[in-house]
């Protein structure tokens, strides 16, 4: 009795420790996730469980994709899947590192969940973007995109506005794009068509073909200086390239002409001088050319030009007194013709500098009215002027003065009453000397007149008065004055009743 009270005791200690203490699990769980490339979940893709050449499980994926296997031993597996129907593994376009539909050498232990995730492309049409950028993010308007596929090339377009050109409905498959780079954006050896292959286009996807242009720009800076390197003022440069002149510009006062963010490429520039210059049609004088701008970098041209020599005439009018003789006409002429046409100053003074001394040259002097200059060389003109760079040479011309007179006006009524603002005109064949107005007295006082020539003189009567037209009433002509002679003429106006 004993014995059996025993083992009784022993079976029900035995049964409370096994309810006590929880035994470790020898099971856990795997779940497939089957997706597209975007995660869009693919239901109904078949799968295996296996372990080494032993299936363990079956299943199919739900509308999200996922299956569970529940209760799986520890140990080793891998999990195969089968696309359903519309649905291929990645290995139809491209080539996998690893066969897509499976995943082997995965470790069960005990209560711990293991994910697996497989992809397969959903057979259908889809769009492919291509965009282009500046680095700053502005669209490139106008560029050639290329689309194509290993057999060759799709389609092609143009990016809009917005930078971007779009190839719908292209059939599934892979594809690529090139862009055809434009000049601005293109450095010498840079790829004329860089391009965005390995495009898996599936149903419905969209796939984008991002490319980033930035703009080839540099700097071109010309200088013109003369053989003493002084820049050159006044000198024009040409900026061409080999198909067009793309701009004339004058150079700044150091000589220089800068030209900032110009595209890359070859260039030449060409300089025009300024009168006193000349320019050997040589490269480095009168141009300079292939000149390579590449991206971000610095080209200089350097046009050596021959500065030729100058001279300063100071031409001096003097009359018989050594008196200044203003307005008097100072022509400078070589053979060619008139090289300068001036008039002296109050001072009788007028100054030709930076005459180009490359040829002689002659000075004529033609006196102004109320002078007379004999002919001759010495006289009227000097010839044959040739001076140094740098020589100045004073020529002195005596043209004489002529004779002057006196002529009084006098307006006076019937009555022999002074008449007051009548107007008085002197004039001669080439037209009016001088006006002036009569005063309180009748008269107007031309003095000073020379006496070179016939002058005429004309009244014409103020407001109030008439008088009859005619010569010898409102007009007189033919009138000559001597040398220090004092002439009156009188003109009568009738008082208006």
């Amino acid at each position: 009795m004993a014995r059996l009270m025993l083992m009784l005791a022993v079976v029900f200690l035995s049964f409370g420790c096994e309810r006590l203490i929880t035994r470790p699990s020898l099971y856990g769980s795997v779940t497939a996730v089957v997706t597209r490339r975007d995660s869009t979940p693919i239901p109904g893709a078949g799968l295996l469980l296996y372990t080494g050449q032993r299936p363990m499980g079956y299943g199919s994926t739900d509308a999200a994709g996922r299956y569970r296997f529940e209760e799986v031993p520890e140990g080793s597996y891998g999990v195969l899947a089968t696309p359903p129907a519309g649905y291929v593994r990645l290995e139809t376009l491209l080539a996998t590192d690893r066969p897509s539909e499976f995943v082997d050498g995965l470790t069960v232990v005990g209560e711990q969940p293991l994910l697996v995730r497989l992809q397969f492309l959903q057979v259908g049409p889809g769009t492919v973007t291509a965009q282009v950028r500046e680095p700053d993010g502005r669209a490139v308007t106008g560029v050639t995109a290329v689309l194509y596929s290993p057999r060759g090339e799709v389609r092609r377009g143009n990016t809009d506005s917005a930078g971007r050109v779009q190839f719908r409905e292209v059939p599934f498959g892979l594809y690529g794009v090139a862009m055809e780079r434009p000049a601005l954006y293109r450095d010498s050896g840079e790829v004329a068509f860089p391009y965005r292959d390995g495009l898996i286009v599936e149903a419905g996807a969209s796939e984008l073909a991002p490319f980033t242009f930035e703009r080839c720009l540099g700097t071109l800076v010309a200088q013109v200086v003369d053989q003493g390197r002084r820049p050159v003022p006044g000198a024009e440069v040409v900026l061409y390239r080999a198909d067009s002149t793309l701009s004339r510009d004058m150079v700044q006062a150091d000589g220089t002409r800068r030209y900032s963010a110009l595209g890359c490429g070859d260039f030449g520039v060409r300089v025009v001088v300024p009168r006193g210059y000349v320019a050997v049609e040589q490269r480095g004088s009168a141009f300079v050319d292939g000149l390579r701008l590449r991206r971000n970098g610095e080209a200089r041209a350097l046009l050596t030009v021959q500065r030729l020599p100058r001279a300063t005439v100071r031409v001096v009018a003097l009359d018989q007194d050594s008196r200044a003789v203003a307005d008097a006409r100072v022509v400078l002429y070589t053979g060619q013709g008139v090289a300068r046409d001036l008039r002296t100053g109050a001072d009788g003074v007028v100054t030709l500098d930076t005459i180009l001394m490359t040829t002689p040259y002659g000075v004529r002097l033609v006196p102004p009215r109320g002078y007379s200059l004999g002919e001759g060389r010495g006289i009227s003109f000097f010839d044959d002027v040739l001076l140094g760079d740098g020589d100045t040479r004073t020529l002195t011309f005596r043209p004489q003065r002529t004779g002057r007179g006196l002529l009084l006006v006098r307006v006076i009524d019937d009555a022999d009453q002074p008449v007051r603002l009548a107007r008085v005109t002197l004039y001669t064949a080439t037209g009016i000397e001088r006006e002036q107005v009569t005063g309180a007295d009748g008269q107007a006082t031309m003095g000073d007149v020379i006496t070179e020539g016939e002058y005429g003189v004309r009244v014409l009567a103020p407001a109030g008065y008439s008088m009859a037209n005619g010569p010898g009433q409102s007009y007189v002509d033919g009138v000559r004055l001597s040398n220090g002679e004092t002439r009156t003429l009188t003109f009568r106006a009738r008082r208006v009743p």
